[in-house]
């Protein structure tokens, strides 16, 4: 270039003038773009360490944090806690608020745990919902309460989202070093077990790691791998329980229940591995083969009898969730009504409040399909939740049931037989049909009768039975004038 440039008469000084600025240009664009590649390197480096909505560190940072304050606490006798924080029912609040309310919701929940903890302490985020706590530093056990206490008070003031206000709580899961584990993994895993057993136990609470939760989670992690062979092994079996008109004592329909014979355990109950089949995913299959196993023994009741027979089948909450790998609930159950010729309007899905708490409308959407196609929504366990009421002004119900520890007391409390009567005479100006659950004497009966109620199932009448049960009792109780107890 400098030869092209003599010979076009430009002068050696001129030349060189160039040359410099070329030469300095380029050395300028090579810095430019080694320190923008720098930029991007630190940027990704950060990213990989820090969480880009709330600006907590990530895992691998509270990993080292732990192992950093083990290292301490083993010179200097101090002690550690790892404590995970999990947003109770954050799902629901997604799905009532959207994805964006969802974002702005952990982000506000970052800063009040910043907020509420010592400078000392570390809060990192784990992903989802789930946070983690490290107080290091300590001796003495009630700084740790004081922390814990701090982080789960600083939910007391609900959350703001476009106009709309949302109250979460927390759940907490602690273990501590040196008495729970030797290194981070330990204590994380551990503090894990905790914070399962305090959602176990209700939400909203704090539970220290023990050797007791220990043995708890090796069995629940062998009998999730049981209950994953169960349904292929045979082990699943569904009962079903009459269901009587109280004015005519037939049998008007009957629930169908799930029952799990384990080889070696016996029998399960449903409230120990119902919970387990939700939390894995399992009662997506379980729940879809009871279905299936009630409306065929409904149709084959039906055709036996020359009679409509109808069936009532509990939907978990999970089970209208959208799950990958898994239709949509509603849609599943309509196919396979459609396949089998059932009719719609003999099933009727019972759900509890737990499945209306977000109150979405993509839940609203579902229920609505259903009844649309005929299919009767029961509310089950009226009477036990948190705003029964208004669930009841706000969805289109066919059946209220009522639960049993209302109908169990019915003769010795006296504030029972009030509120059962109001319940009916409230469900009867709403459209609905009351089923008493729990009835187990002649005199529960009869004040239920006198009361209006409509139906009423429990021990006074039959105990829930297998199919080949069921075809002996429909035979014997056909043409029965009036229940007898069993």
């Amino acid at each position: 270039h400098a030869e092209h440039l003599t010979q076009m008469g430009t002068t050696p000084y001129v030349v060189s003038a160039i040359i410099f600025v070329l030469v300095i240009g380029a050395r300028m664009l090579r810095d430019q773009l080694i320190d923008t590649a720098r930029v991007q390197t630190e940027r990704a480096e950060h990213l990989s360490r820090y969480d880009a909505l709330t600006g907590l560190p990530l895992r691998q940072v509270a990993h080292e944090r732990i192992a950093d304050a083990i290292r301490d606490g083993a010179a200097r006798g101090t002690r550690l806690a790892v404590v995970m924080v999990d947003i109770d029912r954050f799902n629901e609040v997604n799905d009532a608020l959207g994805h964006l309310g969802g974002d702005a919701l952990l982000t506000e929940v970052a800063r009040r745990l910043r907020a509420a903890v010592r400078p000392s302490d570390l809060v990192a985020r784990f992903g989802g919902d789930e946070f983690t706590i490290v107080i290091a530093d300590t001796v003495d056990r009630s700084v740790i309460d004081s922390v814990t206490e701090a982080v789960r008070a600083s939910m007391s003031t609900p959350f703001v989202f476009r106009e709309e206000r949302v109250s979460v709580t927390l759940s907490l899961g602690i273990a501590l070093y040196p008495e729970d584990g030797a290194n981070p993994d330990e204590l994380l895993h551990e503090a894990d077990q905790a914070l399962y057993a305090s959602k176990a136990a209700g939400r909203d609470r704090a539970t220290y790691f023990s050797s007791a939760l220990r043995e708890a989670a090796e069995v629940r992690h062998r009998l999730v791998a049981d209950l994953r062979e169960a349904l292929p092994a045979g082990q699943l079996e569904v009962y079903y329980q009459p269901i009587l008109a109280l004015d005519t004592g037939t049998v008007h329909h009957a629930e169908a229940l799930v029952r799990w014979h384990h080889p070696t355990r016996g029998a399960v109950s449903p409230a120990e591995f119902i919970p387990l089949a939700e939390s894995t995913g399992l009662i997506h299959t379980i729940g879809a083969w009871v279905f299936s196993e009630a409306v065929g023994n409904a149709d084959r009741w039906t055709q036996a009898q020359g009679t409509p027979f109808r069936v009532g089948v509990n939907y978990s909450p999970v089970q209208f969730r959208r799950q990958p790998g898994y239709g949509p609930t509603w849609k599943s159950a309509l196919d396979h009504l459609r396949d089998s010729g059932f009719p719609a309007n003999l099933v009727s899905l019972e759900i509890t409040e737990g499945l209306l708490l977000d109150d979405s409308d993509d839940v609203r959407a579902q229920l609505d399909a259903l009844r649309t196609a005929g299919v009767s929504i029961a509310l089950d366990d009226f009477g036990t939740g948190y705003s029964a009421l208004a669930y009841l002004r706000k969805y289109d119900f066919d059946f209220l049931k009522i639960d049993r520890a209302f109908v169990g007391d019915l003769e010795h409390t006296a504030h029972n037989v009030p509120l059962c009567r109001a319940m009916i005479v409230m469900a009867h100006a709403l459209g609905m049909k009351v089923i008493a659950e729990g009835v187990e004497t002649e005199t529960q009966r009869a004040l239920l009768a006198d009361m209006g109620c409509d139906y009423a199932q429990g021990y006074l009448f039959a105990r829930p039975m297998p199919a080949a049960a069921f075809d002996a009792f429909l035979t014997t109780r056909r043409n029965a004038p009036e229940p007898t107890a069993a």
